[in-house]
Parts: C-alpha cells; sequence; structure tokens
C-alpha cells in the first residue's frame, strides 16, 4: 500500500524533472540540418604525418613523391631535432630527399659513410629547394589547421577545395556544372532541414479518428555554394533562412599542391 501511494508521487517529479530539463537544457541546433546525411572526414593519416616531432613539418603529408635536393656540404646528421644521438655525416657532393623541415634545420635521407641515414642537418648544407619553400609550407601548415577547425565546426570559407567542403557539409543535395573558355565552374546546392509539428488524423484501436502531433523535417532553406576551378568563390542563401552559421566571413588562402620537385604548382 506504501508503495502504491508514492508511485504517482514519483511520476510527478520525474515529469516535473523532464520539464526542468527541456526549459534548463536547450537543445543546440546544427548551423545547417542535413537529416541522413553522412560526412566524409580526411584520412587521419594525411594529418598524423604533417607533425610527428615538435617544431617539425613531415613533407611525405604534402605530397606522395619525393622532394629530391642536393647536399652540397659534408653535415652531421642527427636523430632528433635538438641535436642529440648523432648518427653520422653526409656526405657530399649527392643526391637526397628532403624528409621534413624546421626553423633552423632540414631532415634529409642521405648517404652517410656508414650507408644510408634519415636525420637532421645544418640548412646551408642542403640545395636544390625552390625560392621561398620554406614560407610557402610554413602557409600550407597555417591553412590546414584553419581548414581542421571549419571542418569540426561544419562550418564553409571562400577558398576552401570542393573536398574540403563535403567533409565539412557532406556531400551536395544538387550539382550542376558549366564549362566555358575561362574555367570550370560548378554550383552545389545544401538543402537545410527544420523540424516542424504537424498535426494528423489516426484511427485508434477502437478505429475511431484522433488527431496526434507528429515531428516531420521540412525543408526550409538552401545554401548554394559557387567553386571556379575546385575552389569556392561564391556563398549565398536562399528562400529567406539566415545560414550565416554555416560560413565563415573570413576566407582562406587559396589551395596550394605540392608535387615533390618536378614542379610545384600554386593555386
Amino acid at each position: 500500500m506504501l508503495v502504491l501511494m508514492r508511485f504517482p508521487r514519483l511520476l510527478i517529479f520525474a515529469s516535473v524533472g523532464a520539464l526542468l530539463m527541456i526549459f534548463i537544457c536547450p537543445q543546440v541546433d546544427a548551423q545547417l540540418r542535413r537529416p541522413g546525411i553522412t560526412k566524409i572526414k580526411e584520412s587521419p593519416n594525411n594529418q598524423s604525418k604533417l607533425s610527428e616531432e615538435s617544431g617539425a613539418v613531415y613533407l611525405e603529408a604534402l605530397s606522395s613523391q619525393p622532394f629530391n635536393i642536393t647536399i652540397d656540404q659534408v653535415a652531421p646528421a642527427y636523430r632528433t631535432l635538438k641535436g642529440r644521438h648523432w648518427l653520422g655525416n653526409v656526405l657530399a657532393p649527392q643526391n637526397g630527399e628532403l624528409v621534413a623541415i624546421a626553423e633552423r634545420a632540414y631532415r634529409v635521407r642521405a648517404q652517410a659513410g656508414q650507408g644510408k641515414i634519415s636525420g637532421w642537418i645544418r640548412k646551408d648544407a642542403v640545395g636544390g629547394l625552390p625560392p621561398g619553400f620554406d614560407e610557402q609550407v610554413k602557409a600550407y601548415v597555417e591553412r590546414q589547421e584553419k581548414v581542421k577547425q571549419l571542418i569540426d565546426e561544419e562550418r564553409v570559407a571562400l577558398g576552401m577545395t570542393a573536398q574540403e567542403v563535403s567533409q565539412s557539409l557532406g556531400p551536395p543535395d544538387k550539382r550542376s556544372s558549366k564549362i566555358t573558355e575561362q574555367a570550370q565552374t560548378e554550383i552545389q546546392e545544401f538543402i537545410h532541414y527544420e523540424l516542424r509539428s504537424e498535426t494528423v488524423l489516426e484511427r485508434n484501436i477502437l478505429g475511431q479518428l484522433v488527431p496526434i502531433s507528429v515531428q516531420r523535417d521540412v525543408p526550409a532553406g538552401k545554401l548554394l555554394l559557387t567553386f571556379t576551378e575546385g575552389v569556392l568563390v561564391e556563398i549565398e542563401e536562399e528562400e529567406g533562412i539566415d545560414l550565416s552559421l554555416c560560413y565563415s566571413p573570413q576566407p582562406l588562402p587559396r589551395p596550394v599542391i605540392f608535387s615533390g620537385f618536378g614542379g610545384i604548382l600554386w593555386r
């Protein structure tokens, strides 16, 4: 009897608690609501190699092709960037491969007296680098950090590539392309949905029609993205829905494509 008397009171407390959770802890909606869309994030392997050692950038994350260089001076090579664990002296002159860069040293793969090694050597011993290479690599890494933040926040910005936008928002609902003598243009359309309540009639167990409330995903706006040669150049909203949280007002630098030293393509 005691349990039967307390049970309704417990139900009341539970109901009141649920209502308080609804009002005190509001749900946070995604910037662009697209039910059923799966976003494919970039493989972590592409990012993990960028900084294997503090203060260093490993170039295999930039290009699958080797970065060929010349070793112009004999130089001691070390296992760590701090100059610990001497590996031997790289011979000169010879051809080698640039593995990583840091502020004051390069990590190279080259021939030493005891065989082939991979270690850090001073920069003045290395030749064959394009002008401004270190600065371009630094700019690339800074851009990648900004892109990663945008993808994590499911936002886009002018200057992103179509692949980066797909990682952030998922595949578009619709796309159209146009090719001219000047360039190739593509427009991608992303539909924003809102969850709205509707009243419908359904039959109960007695066969009577009764009104019930259901929630449905309803198209509420569009985000139109225009790409020229694979780079986002224009962002447009349609149908009067403010989707400004979907994109950043700060444009990104145009992407840099590395292809070893057979040629570095700047975009």
